[in-house]
C-alpha cells in the first residue's frame, strides 16, 4: 500500500541523512585512531556511553519530546579513550527522534579540548542538530560559556532560544519534575557547592521523621534499599558499622524524601545502610517503644516468646522488620566477608530502635 502520509519523503530523507551522518563520524573516528593505543571493544565503549548520555521516562514539558540526560561528569579522560570514539555511539542514542536534553555540565573532572569541540560540531549533520527541541545546561561553567562563544557564528538565532540556563538543581525543578530523572552523585555533590539543599515542592509527603501513613506498607526506598544491600552489602566489611561521607548520606536522604529516582549503584554500601538506621532513627514511634521492653525485662528466646513479642510490636515495625530482618540475618551468615556478626550487628542497629 502506498505511503499517503506527505511527511514520509521528509521522514526518509531525514533519517537517511542521519545515517550518513554517523558513517562520515564512524570514518573520521576509525581514522583518528588506528596509530593510537586505543583497543576498546563495542561492549566497553557501550558502557561508557550509557553513563554519559541516557534517555529519563519522561519527556520535556514544553516540547513534548524524549528527554535525555548528558552527564559531563562520566566523561573518561581522554588519555584513557579517544572522544572520537565514543562520538558515533553518543549520536546513535539520538539519531532517529526529535529529542531535548539536560546537561549537567558542571562537576566533571575530564573535558574535551576546545578544538575539538568546534571541529565535532562543524561536522555535526544540520539535521542531527535541528532536532534538538531544548538544552537545559544545569550547572554552567566558564567551559561551557566559551564554547558557546567560540561556537558562536555558527550557532544559529534558533538554536540559542532553544538553550535554557540553570543555575542549579532547585531552578531545574522549576522547569522539570527533577523526581524521574536519575541524577548523578557527582552532579549531586557539585550542586552541594552552589546551594546547602534542593528545594523542590513535592507533591508527596516527607518520609523521615513521620511515621508509616499506612502502618502495613513499606516505602519504596526500603524495599530497594533491602534488594541492593542483599547483593552489595553481604560482601561489605563493617557494613551497618562504617559510617558513610555526611554529604552522601544527606544526599540520599534528601533523594528518598522527595521519592526521587535514585541509582543506588553510585553510593557506597555503607551510605545505603546508614540511610536505613537513619530512618528507623527518626521515625516518631520508636520500632522498640519502652512501654515494651519493660514487660520484656527477662525475654528467653524461644518460638513462643517471639511470636508474643512480636504480637506487642507496632504494626509499622513489624512491616519493617519482615525486610530488615532477614538482611541482617544474612549478613550475619556472611561473617567472614562482613566481620559483622550477630553480636556486633546488634551493637549498631540498637540504638535506632530505642529511645
Amino acid at each position: 500500500m502506498a505511503n499517503t502520509n506527505p511527511n514520509h519523503n521528509n521522514n526518509t530523507s531525514t533519517t537517511s541523512s542521519s545515517r550518513s551522518a554517523l558513517r562520515r563520524l564512524r570514518k573520521q573516528s576509525s581514522a583518528s585512531t588506528t596509530s593510537s593505543s586505543y583497543n576498546f571493544s563495542e561492549i566497553e565503549l557501550r558502557t561508557i556511553v550509557d553513563r554519559i548520555l541516557y534517555p529519563t521516562s519522561v519527556e520535556d514539558p514544553v516540547t513534548r519530546t524524549p528527554l535525555f540526560i548528558l552527564n559531563s561528569t562520566a566523561l573518561p579522560s581522554p588519555r584513557d579513550v579517544s572522544y572520537n570514539l565514543l562520538l558515533p555511539h553518543l549520536l546513535e542514542v539520538v539519531a532517529r527522534v526529535d529529542y531535548s536534553i539536560v546537561f549537567f555540565a558542571g562537576g566533571a573532572r575530564h573535558r574535551p579540548s576546545w578544538a575539538w569541540m568546534i571541529h565535532t560540531y562543524s561536522a555535526l549533520d544540520r539535521d542531527l542538530r535541528k532536532r534538538l527541541k531544548r538544552l537545559y545546561i544545569v550547572h554552567e561553567n566558564w567551559w561551557v560559556r566559551t564554547i558557546m562563544e567560540m561556537v558562536a557564528g555558527a550557532v544559529s538565532g534558533k538554536f540559542r532560544k532553544k538553550a535554557v540556563h540553570v543555575p542549579n538543581l532547585s531552578a531545574l525543578g522549576e522547569h522539570l519534575d527533577i523526581r524521574y530523572l536519575s541524577i548523578p552523585l557527582a552532579v549531586y555533590m557539585h550542586d552541594r557547592k552552589l546551594e546547602p539543599s534542593i528545594s523542590f515542592d513535592s507533591p508527596h509527603s516527607a518520609l523521615f521523621a513521620h511515621d508509616l501513613p499506612s502502618g502495613d506498607v513499606v516505602p519504596l526506598f526500603w524495599k530497594e534499599c533491602i534488594a541492593h544491600l542483599s547483593v552489595e552489602g553481604l560482601y561489605t566489611e563493617g557494613i551497618f558499622r562504617v559510617p558513610p561521607r555526611t554529604e552522601e548520606l544527606d544526599i540520599l536522604r534528601e533523594a528518598f524524601d522527595r521519592c526521587q529516582q535514585v541509582n543506588l549503584h553510585e553510593y557506597s554500601p555503607h551510605a545505603v545502610a546508614s540511610v536505613l538506621k537513619l530512618f528507623l532513627r527518626q521515625l516518631p514511634t520508636p520500632p522498640l517503644p519502652l512501654e515494651i521492653r519493660e514487660q520484656l525485662p527477662d525475654f528467653q528466646p524461644s518460638r513462643e516468646n517471639t511470636i508474643q513479642a512480636a504480637a506487642m510490636l507496632p504494626l509499622q515495625t513489624v512491616a519493617l522488620f519482615s525486610l530488615f530482618i532477614p538482611l541482617l540475618r544474612d549478613i550475619a551468615l556472611h561473617e567472614r566477608s562482613t566481620r559483622m556478626s550477630v553480636l556486633n550487628l546488634a551493637r549498631t542497629i540498637t540504638p535506632s530502635l530505642i529511645r
